[in-house]
């Protein structure tokens, strides 16, 4: 998780690690598609690199608008991605699967 949620260079002596999620997280002039495929890109390059344990890895991303109530009250509008990380483990040949999400955008809380 704290690949996904790190921004490149907030690791210190590790300026790759990470992903770009935070560098096109106010971007308006992607399309979902390839905002979409710039992070999975970012995530499955990082992962490769640093998470040593894993082989065969795949990433998938979605980012989706989302529309919440908060109490009751107003609108929380902002947009969620979910991530999903596919790969094999180096030492048992197992599956791993990991999934998460977070939210994004000017408004997020």
């Amino acid at each position: 998780m704290m690949l996904i949620v790190s921004r490149y260079g907030e690791v210190e002596g590790k300026e790759d690690y990470g992903s770009v999620i935070w560098d096109l997280e106010f971007n308006q002039v992607l399309k979902n598609a390839d905002w979409e495929e710039k992070v999975r890109q970012s995530l499955e390059a990082t992962i490769t690199k640093y998470e040593s344990r894993l082989k065969d890895i795949h990433v998938r991303v979605e980012l989706t608008e989302v529309e919440e109530d908060v109490r009751n009250k107003f609108p929380n509008a902002r947009q969620r991605v979910r991530v999903w990380v596919n790969g094999v483990m180096v030492r048992n040949d197992q599956q791993f699967n990991f999934n998460t999400h977070l939210y994004i955008s000017p408004i997020s809380q």
